[in-house]
């Protein structure tokens, strides 16, 4: 599985170390509220949130805000270890770690934007679907894992499945283009047979609350 969009250095500079970990901060604390029938974000409601509360109608939930990356893979010398990585979604958080440690492998994980000097958002990823799909079913396939607000913006960890139909925008290159399925660069594409998402699509119809300290 690939990892996009985060670096090792940016990881130790705003981690901290736990246990066997590196607990990577994604931003505020806040609490989604929204119909059941709205809420696109059905993992984190029912696996890595830290609240949850519901009812046949409403549900609210607070989802959780730091990741666990393995301190193996993030101290190694190996250029390539943040490109070949597994997860597992365990306790309301996510960790990551070798391709060895947990049992999920196949996919990219996409850091949902990309920060500035000062760790705010300056710009979303957008990831692209086809024709073929609609934002209903891309954004059931494709899994917000874990968020948290950075001033007045989300920034999170996605979840792509290996599968045709999907391609990621290079945040610093928009002319250019990585196939899910086969994680190699396009340059042209019909932009008129692909729609964007981006992390602010999986709060559509959702009210945002800031949890204070």
């Amino acid at each position: 599985m690939e990892l996009y969009g985060i670096t090792k250095d940016k990881i130790k500079r705003h981690s901290v170390v736990v246990g066997d970990n590196y607990a990577f901060p994604l931003g505020d604390d806040f609490e989604v509220s929204t119909t059941q029938k709205s809420n696109k974000n059905r993992l984190i409601a029912y696996y890595t949130h830290l609240q949850k509360m519901e009812d046949s109608f409403m549900i609210k939930y607070h989802p959780s805000n730091v990741v666990f990356f393995k301190k193996g893979i993030i101290d190694s010398d190996n250029q390539h270890s943040l490109k070949r990585v597994s997860i597992q979604l365990k306790d309301g958080y996510v960790y990551i770690g070798d391709l060895k440690d947990f049992p999920i492998k196949y996919g990219v994980l996409v850091m949902s934007g990309k920060l500035s000097a000062n760790n705010l958002v300056e710009k979303d990823t957008n990831i692209l679907f086809n024709s073929q799909l609609t934002v209903e079913n891309s954004t059931d396939k494709i899994k917000l894992l874990s968020v948290g607000l950075l001033k007045d913006d989300f920034y999170g960890i996605i979840y792509v499945p290996k599968e045709r139909g999907f391609i990621i925008e290079d945040i610093d290159n928009p002319y250019v283009y990585y196939s899910v399925k086969t994680w190699k660069p396009r340059k042209k594409i019909n932009e008129e047979n692909w729609t964007k998402l981006n992390i602010r699509d999986w709060f559509n119809s959702c009210n945002i609350t800031v949890i204070e300290d």
